[in-house]
């Protein structure tokens, strides 16, 4: 599947809500790797396959079932140490048929509810769309012949940087850290930026191929850890959507539709199994890992100053440039200068360069405000 043909919004009733135009008509669309069994996942579905628990022991004495109507209860019993543990184990060989997630029909669309919309309005203009997606497996990477970050729940997200209804940047969160660019700098189908998904970690980034994610926010020419993406299934995220939004101050959520549930916005836990006991591992690091918190932990308070750096690895394949902090002259005639990683430009900051570097581009790439390059945005919450 090439393209779709589709209109502002696959989902009828959410471009009905009082949601701005502008978040449906710049939303994003996510190509899923060719190869990644694990789809989109209805997250009210992933409820009736998970048992809570804290340190490994099931909670008693609530209710049930578990909806996204009642799983803010879970907070009394612990808070953030409280797991929604998978009901056939973390490890269960053969993988249960729910942890694969739902299908994505021609038009793009999941079957199940597996993503969200939400609003945060810092006034004057400035609105951040955080758009949310959940699968309920991630598979990690596979380093010397062994699996390792395995874990049960994933939430992944793109957040787009409005000006009076004008996208201004997007970031695609990775792992523990993300990266941003500018809008006109990003792939397109129509005004809708397209985002690519990891195979297995579903990570989000901005284009096909090996992304290095060795050191968080910083793609390496050659990495020891590396997310794959392609042009493999094309999925609309708005099919389906619940959308909220959110109000920092008080630090709650309202939706944009009386038959959205809200509650299980407020749930402090993880929503996957906790680490494995005993369970193999690699330098340290667990095969099966810990599940992820959900949305309401991926900051959705940013700074008003939400900068975003050169598209290098779209507008130049192989040269990678964390925070050059220099004007767009110094910039261009930083690239002509032979290629070679470990390079340090005027501020001190480290310059990754590759011998693929073409000549100089830089002076038809965005530039912030005060004629500086924008800069990656490290924020820590993939």
């Amino acid at each position: 599947m090439s393209a779709l043909n589709l209109p502002r919004s696959a989902d009828a009733a959410l471009a009905a809500t009082a949601l701005p135009d502008y978040v449906l008509d710049y939303a994003p669309l996510v190509w899923l790797h060719s190869e990644d069994q694990y789809r989109p996942s209805g997250f009210a579905e992933h409820l009736n396959h998970v048992v809570p628990e804290v340190d490994y022991n099931p909670i008693e004495d609530i209710q049930t079932p578990l909806t996204l109507d009642n799983l803010d209860q879970l907070n009394a019993a612990g808070n953030e140490s409280v797991y929604l543990t998978s009901e056939e184990g973390i490890d269960a060989d053969p993988q249960p048929d729910w942890i694969f997630g739902t299908d994505i029909d021609d038009n793009g669309q999941a079957n199940d509810v597996s993503s969200i919309i939400v609003l945060n309005d810092h006034g004057e203009g400035d609105v951040d769309a955080f758009y949310f997606y959940f699968y309920s497996y991630n598979l990690g990477n596979t380093v010397l012949g062994m699996e390792f970050g395995n874990h049960v729940g994933d939430w992944e997200h793109n957040m787009i940087r409005f000006k009076d209804g004008t996208p201004q940047a997007i970031w695609y969160s990775q792992h523990a850290s993300g990266q941003a660019f500018t809008y006109d700098a990003t792939e397109k189908q129509g005004k809708r930026p397209v985002a690519y998904s990891g195979n297995g970690t579903h990570a989000v980034y901005s284009s096909t191929g090996g992304h290095d994610h060795t050191i968080p926010g910083v793609d390496l020419p050659v990495g020891f850890l590396v997310d794959q993406t392609d042009q493999g299934v094309l999925w609309d995220p708005t099919s389906g959507a619940y959308a909220y939004s959110y109000a920092a101050d008080t630090q709650t959520f309202e939706a944009y539709d009386s038959s959205y549930p809200v509650k299980w916005l407020d749930f402090n836990g993880k929503w996957g199994d906790d680490a494995l006991q005993g369970g193999p591992e690699l330098f340290g690091q667990a095969k099966y890992s810990g599940g992820p918190n959900g949305p309401k932990f991926k900051n959705l308070q940013r700074d008003k100053q939400f900068n975003a750096e050169l598209m290098s690895d779209i507008q130049f394949p192989g040269a990678y440039h964390y925070r050059p902090n220099t004007d767009a002259s110094a910039f261009c005639k930083k690239l002509r200068q032979p290629g070679g990683d470990g390079e340090i430009d005027s501020s001190g900051h480290q310059v990754w360069m590759s011998p693929r570097t073409p000549g100089c581009k830089a002076a038809s790439m965005p530039v912030s405000a005060d004629g500086e390059f924008m800069q990656r945005e490290k924020q820590g919450v993939g």
